[in-house]
């Protein structure tokens, strides 16, 4: 899986050519996942980009901790990489097996200009406030360590 290393190590020119040769731009590597979720946790943003505009599934899941490219970027403090997953269309009500959201990792991590950007998009409870959505049946708000049902 040299496509794993190459897109972990930034190598660009390599990963593309491999891509070009028809490597599998999801291709899972046991332990790390697809080249994606590699390179978000690296921060190679060029990288990234690459791999997402050659068919990457920006959501994929790394299936150890519930992980996505999202995830991996905020729990490493990659601003530029996160930044650029929700230009793309990142979803981020994603959360890991814990319960938690990329915000949430981002400020464990203390990576709080991360987590900011993130909250900046995406308050799973000012959202539901100004959608009012505290009716629906089976509504679930995570924030930081805890989870309310409404």
């Amino acid at each position: 899986m040299i496509e794993m290393v190459a897109s972990g190590d930034g190598f660009v020119s390599v990963v593309k050519t491999l891509m070009d040769a028809g490597a599998d731009v999801n291709a899972l590597a046991q332990d790390v996942g697809t080249p994606l979720l590699l390179a978000c946790l690296r921060g190679h943003g060029p990288m990234v980009q690459l791999l997402l505009q050659h068919g990457a599934d920006i959501h994929a899941v790394n299936v150890q901790d519930g992980w996505t490219p999202l995830i991996l970027a905020a729990k490493s403090g990659h601003e530029e990489v996160v930044q650029y997953l929700i230009d793309v269309g990142v979803d981020l009500t994603f959360v890991d097996h814990d319960f938690c959201t990329a915000e949430d990792i981002a400020r464990n991590a203390e990576h709080y200009e991360v987590a900011d950007i993130l909250a900046t998009h995406y308050n799973p409870l000012r959202d539901a406030v100004e959608q009012g959505d505290f009716k629906k049946k089976s509504s679930t708000i995570i924030t930081r360590k805890a989870k309310y049902e409404f």
